[in-house]
């Protein structure tokens, strides 16, 4: 009775962020942020409340990493987005101490109460599924999301998250538990579930969340010790891609003839390859050694980029707001000793992984994922919340009774 009553709020307030919080649908960021505060609010009242802080060896790396945010921001000379964050991200400090809390209440809770966690996840890929749907309807023309009403136009998959890009990490984050779940248990709802997360993802046109669950299929091909559903799980996947390919004038397929062409901008210099992030990686080196112990203060790339998009905006072009890299973005804006912190903390993480437990073996390809898109996006408030619990959850089940 007693374990059953300290979950009567553990599990909900993980729930509401996992599956709940990314289907908030709002132009706007600000309201997302204040949705992320309350949560997180609410679980630290959690972890003080049921005293579930339970000491672990990689809180010494995320400890020092929060402490290089924290004087990062308090040096910064940009005091407003150095805490609050740039318009339009609110990623400042105070949203990395909502990241901290949140990794410590999942932490928490699956270390104590490892049963949970399939459930937890289960419940995530359901929410996932339904962002999925309604993200794969708005590209085949069905907009039920826009303005209140229906409205019949064709475009990139946004679906509640409002920002393709963004939708495409979400949809890459849950890939790999989408397919472990169908490689452990080939049923109609499981492959229900992996083809509208995989097709979804492809409807994003989001490159980078591509190559990062490219990465992960084949960490789970090659490293996954159990073979089973393997072809069924291929030709699940190179069906809905035949399927979707034609569709939109053969969008998908343009789209991903591209890949070719950028690569070549890239390896030539052209401040254009990548979509323009040559430029944004330029001018982020030109940056760096402003300050290159604590940073400019988080999020506030956009003020110190030294140049303008000139080459891709024309002279009144406007700074870059992001690096579109998350590990020079962390540099230039937190500092080296920072980045160093926040690379050994996920080291932490992902080590002494048992890749024959299914379900560690899908948090770890999901880390692979979001680090391997993490060279060429950014990590906005919309998701990243939702990594750092998934963080916290990976972490707890590798502890003894986890």
């Amino acid at each position: 009775m007693t374990a059953k009553k300290e979950l009567n709020f553990q599990i909900p307030v993980l729930v509401t962020l996992l599956a709940l919080y990314p289907l908030i649908f709002t132009p706007y960021i600000l309201p997302r942020w204040a949705s992320l505060m309350a949560i997180s609010l609410f679980a630290l009242t959690v972890i003080i409340k049921d005293k579930l802080f339970i000491y672990n060896y990689s809180f010494i790396p995320l400890c020092l990493f929060i402490l290089s945010v924290f004087l990062s921001s308090l040096f910064s000379s940009y005091f407003q987005e150095a805490w609050l964050g740039a318009p339009g991200y609110l990623s400042g400090f105070l949203s990395y101490l909502f990241f901290v809390v949140l990794f410590l209440l999942a932490f928490g809770v699956v270390s104590r109460y490892p049963g949970k966690i399939e459930r937890i996840i289960n419940i995530w890929l359901l929410s996932a599924s339904l962002i999925a749907i309604l993200g794969l309807l708005e590209y085949l023309g069905l907009n039920i999301l826009s303005s209140g009403r229906v409205v019949f136009s064709k475009g990139l998959s946004s679906s509640t998250i409002q920002n393709s890009n963004d939708l495409g990490t979400y949809m890459a984050m849950a890939f790999p538990f989408a397919a472990m779940c169908f490689l452990q248990k080939f049923s109609y709802r499981t492959a229900l579930v992996l083809g509208l997360v995989y097709g979804c993802l492809l409807t994003t046109f989001c490159r980078s969340a591509w190559l990062g669950a490219a990465s992960g299929l084949v960490f789970i091909l090659l490293f996954y010790p159990f073979k089973k559903n393997v072809m069924p799980l291929l030709v699940i996947m190179l069906i809905i891609t035949a399927v979707l390919l034609p569709v939109n004038n053969s969008m998908l397929l343009k789209r991903m003839g591209t890949f070719s062409g950028e690569a070549e901008m890239t390896m030539a210099g052209d401040p254009e390859g990548g979509s323009g992030r040559l430029l944004l990686w330029q001018e982020g080196f030109r940056a760096l050694p402003q300050s290159p112990l604590l940073g400019s203060g988080p999020d506030t790339f956009y003020q110190v980029s030294p140049e303008k998009f000139a080459a891709r905006y024309g002279e009144n072009g406007r700074p870059a707001h992001k690096a579109h890299n998350i590990y020079l973005e962390i540099a230039v804006t937190m500092g080296i000793p920072a980045l160093f912190m926040y690379l050994w903390f996920l080291g932490s993480i992902v080590s002494k992984t048992d890749w024959r437990n299914p379900l560690q073996f899908s948090f770890f390809v999901m880390v692979v994922i979001y680090l391997v898109r993490g060279f060429f996006l950014v990590d906005v408030i919309t998701v990243y919340p939702l990594f750092w619990v998934l963080l916290g959850f990976y972490q707890g089940l590798k502890i003894p009774g986890g």
